[in-house]
């Protein structure tokens, strides 16, 4: 009995985990030794999408920043361009700290949090060359304590 419930409990835990995992169609990351991310460089993400037009993505920002980041939010301008030509730009503000001021995110080592923002929920993306741009929506036009940026493209459940 007791090694039936011992089997029972490894199977839903293997279920369980095959089913939180993401399942990752298209990722890139960018990095920044010197933590300053600037507009005069645009960070270019493309994702060519094949012929399964019933699948639907997600559309993930992942940013390590420095745990000292003294900005309440990471301003960014992201432009979407299809495989038509159509043209999407939108400017986000994604919060650093939550509405009792502590960092957002999970730490990883002494000072750097990471920090995941889904753009878009489950969307249909076009056949061929999907193209994401992003670029700092600040006044300076600048994003200072920035050490990575990550966009990942995953399927929906």
């Amino acid at each position: 009995m007791k090694k039936l419930l011992f089997c029972a409990i490894a199977i839903a835990s293997l279920c369980i985990c095959s089913c939180a995992s993401k399942d990752v169609a298209y990722e890139k990351t960018y990095s920044f030794d010197n933590t300053i991310v600037t507009g005069k460089q645009p960070l270019n993400f493309e994702y060519v999408h094949g012929k399964d037009s019933f699948q639907l993505y997600d559309i993930v920002l992942e940013i390590k920043h420095m745990s000292d980041l003294s900005c309440g939010n990471i301003s960014l301008n992201i432009a979407y361009t299809s495989p038509v030509g159509e043209q999407l730009s939108i400017p986000i503000a994604i919060p650093v700290y939550d509405k009792d001021l502590k960092v957002r995110g999970t730490m990883q080592g002494d000072s750097i949090v990471v920090l995941e923002q889904e753009l878009f929920y489950s969307q249909r993306l076009r056949e061929g060359k999907n193209m994401f741009q992003i670029t700092p929506a600040t006044f300076n036009d600048s994003l200072d304590g920035i050490r990575s940026i990550t966009m990942r493209i995953e399927r929906s459940n």
